[in-house]
């Protein structure tokens, strides 16, 4: 699946479920997924693990629930390096494109300079 990322446009990052009764490190299976891959671009940047895998109604992975998730994610990061505490939530629109609503203090023009480049919608004030 695929982070927003203001470069590349993507950046991969591993969802996983486990088992009943399992356990996993994120950062193990992270390093385990990345020392088997030899394409740079193509090793993920992260792994979550997930209690449950969003599904459709039919039985699918519901694709755009993750990249939703991956999006949050990628904003919060931004925001804590920034010092910025500002409260990112994702949703995906009808689309299936993402919007993020970041509600809290205001973004200062820098820190908007740096998630304007993002394949998102961005919405202020929780709007």
């Amino acid at each position: 699946m695929g982070a927003p990322g203001a470069y590349a446009g993507e950046l991969p990052v591993v969802f996983v479920t486990l088992r009943d009764g399992a356990t996993a490190d994120p950062g193990a299976l992270l390093d385990h997924v990345r020392a088997r891959l030899d394409e740079g671009p193509a090793r993920p940047r992260r792994v979550e693990v997930l209690d449950d895998m969003p599904m459709t109604h039919v039985g699918k992975i519901f694709k755009p629930e993750l990249r939703a998730r991956a999006a949050q994610h990628v904003v919060s990061e931004i925001l804590a390096q920034a010092g910025c505490p500002a409260e990112p939530s994702a949703r995906v629109t009808r689309g299936g494109g993402i919007e993020l609503h970041l509600q809290g203090a205001a973004i200062p023009d820098a820190v908007l300079a740096l998630l304007r480049p993002l394949p998102v919608t961005l919405h202020l004030g929780g709007s």
